[in-house]
């Protein structure tokens, strides 16, 4: 019995150790992470700005694709009071 406690002693020392060589590894490895936040926070603002820019680009391609269908409205509207000059024309001549 006293050979397992040891044993398991043994264990849960080498796997507390292993625990707290892992953490001190994290630690060295991430001492630089105050200064990633603040690189972080200036991508995002790019991103936005990114952002921003693309949504004016989108505005200004939906309004040229709906510029088209307001000049065929106005087309048409044009060619419909051209037709009723003629016809008010035709009144008018006869």
């Amino acid at each position: 019995m006293n050979n397992f406690r040891l044993a398991y002693a043994v264990t849960l020392v080498f796997f507390i150790i292993v625990l707290i060589i892992q953490g001190m590894l994290f630690y060295l490895d991430n001492r630089d992470l105050p200064g990633l936040s603040v690189k972080i926070k200036a991508l995002h603002n790019q991103n936005d700005a990114k952002r921003m820019a693309i949504k004016k680009l989108e505005d200004k391609i939906y309004l040229l694709e709906n510029d088209t269908s307001i000049l065929e409205e106005k087309a048409r509207s044009d060619y419909l009071m051209k037709k009723k000059d003629e016809v008010l024309y035709q009144y008018v001549e006869s």
